[in-house]
């Protein structure tokens, strides 16, 4: 710009308008990333609060505020070990195999 003021040629102005395109190009280029990032925010918002406006979590009934601890959910458990629970044979037998597995052989 400076050697254009200082001598105003055409080929002072051409190098000029070169440089000149070249910065407007990559202005429109980056206001339109900026754009499509934006408006791909809103978009993307918007879906959200619609999937959770449509998949809304309703319960039947109400709900204590207090969670059972581990030992409150151990106590209700009837069994301690896998073969009281099974009734299939073949359940039964392959569970008996496994019983002495050792993964590190």
């Amino acid at each position: 710009m400076l050697n254009y003021l200082d001598d105003p040629s055409p080929s002072n102005g051409q190098v000029l308008d070169e440089a000149f395109q070249e910065f407007y190009l990559e202005l429109r280029f980056t206001t339109y990333i900026l754009s499509l990032i934006r408006y791909a925010a809103i978009d993307f918002d918007k879906k959200v609060r619609k999937n959770n406006d449509r998949n809304a979590l309703l319960l039947d009934g109400d709900v204590p505020l207090t969670f059972a601890s581990a030992s409150d959910l151990l106590s209700e458990v009837k069994f301690t070990r896998l073969e009281d629970v099974v009734t299939s044979p073949k359940i039964r037998f392959r569970s008996k195999r496994f019983q002495n597995y050792d993964p590190k052989h």
